[in-house]
């Protein structure tokens, strides 16, 4: 299957795919501890455009500590697998250097021809940085 075509006046945005690895550690007194290291790969660019456009803001989470929040919604033709929680590296006019979002939601959008065909996918993303 090949992609559907799509213009996105913006640079293409880098998928981070997350790769969980679970070890046991034991200590001396002989109490297992488990852990989880989580390494982020890049796995693919894709083209992309906004459909909602990134709402910012800041929250407390903690009394005294103001924290930066933003969310966005956007739409790929991407055949990638896009899951929840990985992350994506995303660059337009208005942030040149970049933000990065983990992926909150994920829905597909299919037409259909005789046969279904992946029109496009679209993300749901809450700013990390």
């Amino acid at each position: 299957m090949k992609e559907m075509p799509m213009y996105s006046p913006h640079k293409k945005g880098k998928l981070f795919t997350r790769f969980t690895h679970k070890e046991d550690l034991t200590l001396a007194q002989g109490i297992k501890i488990a852990t989880e290291l989580n390494d982020y790969n890049c796995y693919t660019e894709f083209k992309w455009i906004f459909e909602e456009v990134l709402q910012e803001g800041t929250y407390q989470p903690l009394l005294g500590l103001i924290a930066d929040d933003g969310y966005a919604t956007i739409r790929t033709n991407s055949l990638s697998e896009f899951k929840k929680g990985d992350i994506v590296y995303l660059k337009w006019a208005q942030k040149p250097n970049g933000c990065l979002f983990v992926i909150a939601n994920t829905s597909v959008n299919y037409i259909y021809t005789p046969k279904p065909i992946q029109n496009y996918q679209r993300l749901e993303l809450k700013k990390l940085l």
